[in-house]
């Protein structure tokens, strides 16, 4: 497949993240760097938003959208698929730790992580 940032393509990247073969763990946050990059600009085009990549860490970086006061951490949410399997199944009943409402600030400890 070649990646085009459609909202359609992401159906691509879910079939690849099933299909990932156990590596090393060096290996996979490479993978899951490269997926969140790529999720966060599909959903940046398709609503609009800004990027903030001021935290050295890549999973803190934050993608606030334009059209609604939230912002998500697209790596941290790919590092969670890739580390540990479907974010939504893990996160049933319970938030997120990568997505926000933008009235609500990072708390100091989730900066060190």
């Amino acid at each position: 497949m070649e990646p085009d940032y459609s909202l359609e393509s992401l159906a691509a990247v879910d079939h690849y993240l099933r299909q990932l073969p156990a590596a090393a763990p060096e290996e996979l946050l490479a993978i899951a760097a490269q997926i969140g990059c790529y999720f966060g600009e599909v959903a940046r085009r398709a609503l609009g938003g800004r990027w903030d990549t001021t935290d050295e860490d890549p999973k803190r970086w934050r993608l606030t959208f334009d059209a609604a006061p939230l912002w998500i951490f697209p790596i941290g949410m790919a590092a969670e698929a890739v580390y540990e399997g479907d974010v939504s199944e893990r996160a049933a009943g319970r938030r997120s730790d990568h997505v926000a409402f933008v009235s609500e600030r990072p708390a100091s400890s989730a900066r060190s992580r």
